[in-house]
């Protein structure tokens, strides 16, 4: 995986997605730079993470884990690492690695002709962490549809969670800033 591979799918996401260019300049002025370090964990302007939204065939829930060190309700998710073929790849690993979920899950393109393309981006501010010994910085979110035929518990990574819950659509609706325009993709996506 390149930067530009990642201009590409970002690219083929803003084609799709043409109102949210505002939202997004920063990204996409970052990946027309076409540097491999947007890549890299310890780029402190911006760099890649990758995350699953999972939602269950039978109730139409998605799952939400409690975030150990940001204390709030998200997706499992986390940063892109050098073994990484795609960022497609490197949301179901992190969906496997903070849930344990694997041949179950079934990912949900956003285009077919596009399989690699994430159904949303995101581009938020991550504030200082001194304990890591990291600046603010930002992260650009690439994130991906699965499902799962039933609501299973997951195996969670208490390194990164302390809960998890399924979460009806009216109550994800309210967990984030950004789960809003997620729910109407998913349920557009997903046909729920």
């Amino acid at each position: 995986m390149t930067a530009n591979d990642l201009h590409e799918l970002t690219t083929a996401y803003m084609a799709h997605y043409p109102a949210e260019a505002a939202d997004l300049q920063q990204l996409t002025d970052h990946v027309a730079e076409a540097d491999d370090t947007i890549l890299r964990r310890n780029n402190f302007i911006g760099h890649l993470t990758c995350a699953g939204f999972v939602m269950a065939e039978d109730t139409g829930r998605i799952l939400l884990l409690h975030h150990r060190s940001l204390d709030k309700w998200l997706q499992p998710g986390g940063h892109f690492d050098p073994e990484d073929t795609s960022p497609l790849e490197a949301a179901r690993r992190e969906i496997q690695e903070e849930t344990g979920f694997g041949s179950e899950l079934t990912y949900v393109p956003a285009d077919a002709a596009e399989p690699l393309m994430p159904f949303a981006i995101d581009v938020h501010h991550i504030p200082a962490n001194p304990r890591k010994q990291e600046p603010a910085h930002y992260h650009y979110d690439f994130r991906y549809a699965f499902t799962l035929p039933h609501e299973l518990p997951p195996r969670i990574d208490a390194h990164e969670s302390v809960d998890y819950r399924w979460a009806d659509v009216a109550d994800f609706r309210t967990q984030d800033h950004t789960f809003p325009a997620i729910a109407d993709k998913l349920q557009k996506l997903l046909g729920a």
